[in-house]
């Protein structure tokens, strides 16, 4: 299962009075705006793949072969909020389906059939059912058979960003900034230090998803 981006918003997270606040520098003083902007997307982007989502809302599409052996589906990003379109691929022709209930658990989102077929496989000793096709509907035995589009994302726009979030990125675009010498280098941002900070994402990061 992967889920792919299809759509994202361009939209700065952080004003760049709050960046320069936060790096103490004079509103007068421009000389360095440019790398600001571009070390507050940076740290979006960092902040995005230590919580394996979008900040701002985002629109994704996510491809499966089959079904998972349970009655509910994970889906792949975090901050994942409404599923907007699912087809399913049988007798070689896309289906759109609506008979799915989504069921938030953040900072995931679950989907389910509104119907669930009883299993015709057994359960097993450890309490997990056997693979069964009834679980779900039926669908072709392809790699794209299931695709699910929907969006995810913390906020539409940066102002709605929780607060724990903007002040990570504020911490890290600090420290970016702090040591910007050895970054512009070829660092990467990922190896700035965070230590009790990210923390502060906790809460918005979705754990590795297994069916």
């Amino acid at each position: 299962m992967s889920a792919v981006l299809i759509e994202r918003s361009t939209a700065s997270v952080l004003e760049l009075a709050d960046i320069k606040r936060q790096c103490r520098i004079d509103d007068d003083l421009t000389e360095d705006d440019s790398l600001l902007v571009m070390l507050e997307k940076a740290a979006v982007r960092a902040c995005e793949k230590r919580i394996r989502g979008p900040v701002l809302t985002a629109t994704y599409m996510e491809t499966l072969a089959e079904w998972p052996a349970v009655p509910r589906l994970t889906l792949q990003t975090a901050g994942a909020f409404e599923v907007t379109d699912i087809a399913l691929s049988i007798g070689g022709n896309p289906f759109p389906r609506h008979d799915f209930h989504a069921l938030p658990s953040p900072p995931a989102l679950q989907i389910k059939p509104h119907h669930l077929a009883p299993a015709c496989g057994a359960i097993r000793h450890d309490g997990h059912l056997h693979r069964s096709s009834r679980l779900w509907p039926h669908v072709d035995a392809v790699a794209n058979a299931i695709q699910i589009r929907y969006k995810a994302g913390l906020a539409e726009t940066g102002d709605n960003v929780p607060e724990d979030v903007r002040q990570w990125l504020l911490f890290t675009i600090g420290t970016l900034y702090e040591y910007r010498e050895r970054f512009v280098v070829g660092q990467t941002v990922t190896e700035v230090p965070g230590g009790f900070v990210d923390s502060l994402l906790d809460p918005y990061t979705l754990r590795e998803v297994t069916l």
